[in-house]
């Protein structure tokens, strides 16, 4: 998602917008066994756009926080912070990493390709 010229602050409380839809969202779908419903968790990591930036900088920045709020489980959006450290993580932790950083490479080919289109370069 791209919130062009949008502040820190501003783009948090959409974000935060977003994450409160969602957690308060039942899905109801229907199969063999009858009506099911899901809630879902969204993970949801953010960078700030530069001009300095890059589209592969800007994916390698959405990654890492992306990373970072998977492994807090605590239903916050969490910014790029170069000073994050993606220490090495273990059982519950390790496995969510590894499920998000393995959607985020499936993904990432469509996101960079998007963001060449959007941004040029």
């Amino acid at each position: 998602m791209l919130l062009p010229d949008v502040s820190a602050k501003t783009a948090r409380q959409r974000l935060d917008a977003i994450v409160q839809q969602i957690t308060n969202t039942a899905f109801e779908f229907v199969n063999q066994t009858g009506i099911n419903i899901l809630r879902f968790t969204p993970v949801i990591g953010y960078c700030m756009f530069e001009d300095s930036n890059t589209p592969s900088q800007l994916l390698q920045q959405t990654q890492k926080a992306l990373l970072n709020a998977a492994t807090l489980l605590d239903l916050q959006p969490n910014r790029y912070d170069p000073a994050q450290a993606l220490a090495g993580k273990e059982g519950k932790e390790a496995k969510v990493q590894d499920f998000v950083s393995n959607i985020f490479q499936r993904l990432q080919f469509f996101i960079h390709a998007f963001l060449v289109i959007i941004l040029g370069g």
